[in-house]
């Protein structure tokens, strides 16, 4: 059996983002793109993630008139996108830090959700 040290630790860093027009997300997703090339910081998506669609029935009149309805749809577009850093290095930590307000600075229109997850693992995590 082989004794594997995992030294390295890695951080995933997931932005899920939420918005009511598909239209919204193609110059985020392109000011994101550029600045990660600027960066130098291993990027992976946009992920499409499903549409959620709510549909509602109204009555058009309070008292009579139970025929007359107005019908209402609201789309959720999502889209999901990681990046990886190592822990060990200030640098990355500072760079990751500077990612992540660059992106909550520049997402007008788009509900934005951060999470993480360590990685202790030694092998390469995403791939491009």
């Amino acid at each position: 059996m082989n004794n594997i040290q995992f030294t390295d630790k890695y951080v995933k860093i997931y932005f899920n983002c939420k918005a009511f027009h598909p239209t919204i997300y193609t110059p985020f997703f392109n000011k994101i793109l550029k600045k990660a090339k600027i960066m130098d910081i291993l990027i992976k998506g946009p992920i499409y993630l499903p549409t959620k669609t709510s549909r509602f029935t109204v009555l058009r009149s309070p008292h009579v008139n139970k025929t007359a309805r107005e019908q209402f749809e609201l789309v959720v577009h999502k889209r999901l996108f990681v990046i990886c850093f190592k822990l060990d290095s200030t640098v990355d930590k500072k760079k990751a830090l500077a990612f992540i307000n660059f992106v909550k600075k520049f997402c007008v229109g788009i509900q934005l959700k951060v999470t993480y997850k360590h990685i202790h693992k030694n092998k390469f995590l995403m791939k491009k």
